[in-house]
């Protein structure tokens, strides 16, 4: 019998949480990333229906930019925010978690959200 790769995914839908949080605490910085996650949850509405291989393409071209700008973002930010702040818990869930985060941007069958998540906007 054949095993299939494993491949651990990451809720993007709990990472934008996080942020959201910050920006109700009051952090204006926060509405960047929050922007970007509304840019991705656009892309996503867009090639919801579409064949793995055409969703991969998009998120190649339309998706990946986006995270990597705001992975970029996040880790300038981060070290000099305060640990205990809202905005720092939502820096260091998306860089320590980037990968999990990042997987469905390599792979048209993945989600960018684990089910029972709601798309953002």
């Amino acid at each position: 019998m054949m095993r299939e790769e494993v491949v651990e995914i990451g809720c993007n839908m709990h990472a934008r949480r996080y942020f959201i949080k910050a920006l109700e605490a009051g952090d204006q910085r926060a509405a960047i990333p929050i922007d970007a996650f509304k840019t991705l949850y656009d892309v996503e509405a867009t090639v919801h229906d579409a064949a793995p291989d055409v969703r991969l393409a998009e998120r190649q071209r339309r998706s990946k930019p986006v995270y990597d700008e705001l992975l970029a973002w996040c880790q300038s930010y981060k070290p000099q925010e305060a640990q205990q702040s809202k905005l720092g818990a939502a820096l260091r869930y998306l860089t320590s978690h980037h990968l999990p985060l990042t997987s469905y941007l390599d792979d048209g069958r993945l989600p960018i959200h684990l089910p029972g998540g709601r798309s953002g906007g």
